[in-house]
């Protein structure tokens, strides 16, 4: 991954962001969870407190976890945002390696912004990056003013 500061991006909150409990209304495993290490939030930024309790919290900033050996290990994964702070040319890199993380029968959402001009956003006066994401290889979910939700498994063909 490329040094553009990504971090920057993320903010502090007080209550889950929108996607997530959107999410939690759609998907009853994400509540309903018994055990450690099914439900990760990647890239979680300043997400952990909000979280809930037992969900893994990865970003590679403010909760780094070494996940080489977390292959197959999630039953879900949530990755908000991510994928518009990041680079395009990265996009590809974030997905593949949550697809790896996925057990056979996960499934992981992934969110974007929908809320933004049509065209770019490119580098801030804070050096970091933000983009308009389109064109995702993947199934769409949900979608209203605000973000899209798309999904991806496992057998999901990224291209």
């Amino acid at each position: 991954m490329s040094s553009h500061n990504s971090h920057l991006t993320a903010i502090s909150r007080k209550t889950l962001p929108r996607p997530t409990r959107w999410l939690m209304s759609y998907d009853p495993l994400l509540l309903l969870v018994k055990q450690k290490y099914l439900i990760m939030d990647y890239g979680c930024g300043k997400c952990e407190l909000v979280n809930p309790s037992n969900w893994v919290n990865y970003d590679p900033y403010y909760c780094f976890a070494d996940l080489s050996k977390s292959t197959g290990m999630f039953e879900r994964i949530v990755c908000n945002y991510v994928l518009c702070v990041i680079p395009p040319e990265e996009r590809m890199y974030v997905l593949k390696d949550i697809q790896r993380l996925l057990k056979d029968s996960g499934m992981a959402y992934i969110s974007v912004r929908n809320d933004k001009p049509q065209w770019g956003w490119g580098v801030s006066k804070r050096k970091t990056y933000q983009g308009r994401v389109q064109g995702l290889p993947l199934p769409l979910l949900y979608k209203c003013h605000g973000f899209r939700i798309y999904t991806l498994t496992k057998d999901t063909e990224l291209v």
